[in-house]
């Protein structure tokens, strides 16, 4: 049990391994173990598998996971651009910009 205990996770995102307390266990709703870990900035979540009891250990998994998550992303941002392709030449060419459409201030003139 790691309630209360003080852990080391990876973030595969930032490169980087940061620690805090476990203060909650439970499954995810994809049926992974996962941890609620308090932090000086905040609660964060992880998976079971990225989380260690030790500075060193927790080092040498972001060593040995950090290449498959970069091969992950670039996996991922070239299917995204081919389905945005795709996309494109099905539908043609929007008639309205995204980043807009739909945005309001919030105000009443």
């Amino acid at each position: 049990m790691m309630l209360g205990k003080t852990v080391y996770y990876i973030d595969l995102d930032k490169n980087n391994v940061y620690d805090g307390v476990v203060t909650a266990e439970m499954i995810d709703h994809n049926g992974y173990r996962s941890y609620r870990i308090h932090t000086e900035t905040g609660d964060t979540y992880q998976l079971s598998s990225y989380v260690y009891p030790d500075f060193e250990s927790a080092k040498a998994a972001l060593e040995a996971k950090y290449p498959q998550a970069e091969e992950m992303r670039r996996i991922r941002d070239e299917a995204q651009a081919k389905i945005d392709a795709m996309r494109l030449d099905l539908n043609g060419k929007p008639e309205f910009d995204g980043e807009l459409y739909g945005k309001t201030t919030g105000q009443a003139n």
